[in-house]
């Protein structure tokens, strides 16, 4: 295990392991106003500004490429896009949000993990964090209640007579579309 945290870079570390309630759940965020900072944003409005810096400072390998400008057009467009709903400054703190999530991954993902290496390191750790978030979820479709958030009063849906897991996500569907959505990039690239 000490091998892998070797071989992936400290800011992919960082949001590996503060994916907003892999293991950091909601009510370990930051409000200020009506914007919520759960860690992941915090590190990322952090390691962002050192990302940009290499992609546009570093080596000739890092360097911003055609391709970044489309993702960064794709983040404009996403807070452009929120700002025009009827929500005025929620949407805009909406757009803001989800353009930070997306395009901070990628810019920390594309300054950062420069090798195959790296990549598959990166994979690996991915792969121990849907371990966790199973580990975690596993208790609460067994025994039904809510254990990450606390929430042992509350109703749950069933399915196929399963709870349906929070983990330390918001919702079930986050959970599983963070491990499935992995799956297929493990089963084909690690």
């Amino acid at each position: 295990m000490g091998k892998l945290f070797r071989s992936v870079p400290l800011p992919v570390i960082a949001l590996i392991a503060l994916i907003e309630n892999l293991l950091c759940p909601t009510e370990l965020s930051i409000y200020l106003g009506g914007l919520r900072l759960p860690p992941h944003r915090i590190v990322l409005l952090i390691v962002v500004r050192f990302a940009i810096w290499r992609l546009l400072l570093g080596a000739p390998r890092v360097r911003f490429r055609a391709f970044d400008f489309f993702f960064l057009s794709f983040g404009a467009w996403t807070v452009f896009a929120f700002s025009l709903q009827p929500a005025g400054a929620g949407g805009l703190e909406t757009g803001g949000s989800e353009a930070l999530d997306s395009v901070g991954g990628y810019l920390v993902a594309r300054a950062y993990i420069r090798s195959l290496a790296s990549f598959v390191a990166a994979l690996r750790l991915l792969a121990w964090a849907v371990i966790v978030s199973s580990l975690i979820a596993l208790p609460e479709m067994r025994l039904g209640r809510h254990l990450a958030h606390e929430l042992m009063q509350a109703l749950t849906e069933q399915r196929f007579g399963l709870t349906r897991a929070y983990g330390t996500f918001d919702q079930p569907i986050h959970l599983g579309t963070f491990c499935a959505g992995l799956f297929a990039l493990f089963w084909h690239g690690a």
